[in-house]
């Protein structure tokens, strides 16, 4: 029972609260929505870390589209076996998060050192980068704690077409 909340009801609880959550604010306070730019106080890291962070995850998040919501059978009809498909799993998601971390630990590390970062941050920002190396971090230890071929396979679990799967 808390394996079926944990890894199908919760994931779609959540991304209700994201959309709803953003819905809301854009409802009560849409000319709040800013943030400050920190360019100005230092280029040379920003666009650098910046640049390997944005790529790696949309990377990243591209490929969890295609593992999640594209159905097995598609792949199968395809010609593409469960080996096959693990292994062009890894061979785009390994650089793409090991281009995301790196990303963020320069922007951690500009966030740190640039004494003009310092003096402008918030909390905020601080709260928002530990979040994110905590995300990428824990997706980069459950990609190499699975990494042969016989590991976790998340699309017939937790994807959609599982859980209609299981409900039935």
């Amino acid at each position: 029972m808390l394996d079926q909340f944990l890894w199908i009801v919760l994931p779609y609880i959540v991304l209700t609260i994201f959309i709803g959550g953003h819905i809301y604010r854009y409802q009560n306070d849409q000319f709040g929505w800013t943030s400050k730019s920190s360019e100005l106080l230092e280029k040379r890291l920003l666009r650098f870390g910046s640049n390997l962070f944005h790529w790696g995850i949309i990377l990243v998040f591209g490929g969890h589209v295609m593992g999640l919501l594209i159905p097995i059978g598609v792949y199968e009809t395809m010609g593409i076996s469960m080996h096959q498909y693990h292994t062009i799993a890894l061979i785009g998601g390994i650089p793409a998060g090991i281009a995301a971390t790196f990303g963020i630990f320069i922007l951690l590390y500009r966030r740190m050192t640039v004494h003009r970062l310092i003096a402008n941050s918030t909390k905020g920002d601080w709260v928002s980068l530990f979040c994110l190396l905590i995300v990428i971090l824990s997706g980069m230890s459950a990609t190499f704690s699975n990494i042969n071929s016989h590991g976790f396979d998340y699309r017939t679990t937790i994807g959609p077409s599982s859980v209609l799967i299981q409900a039935y």
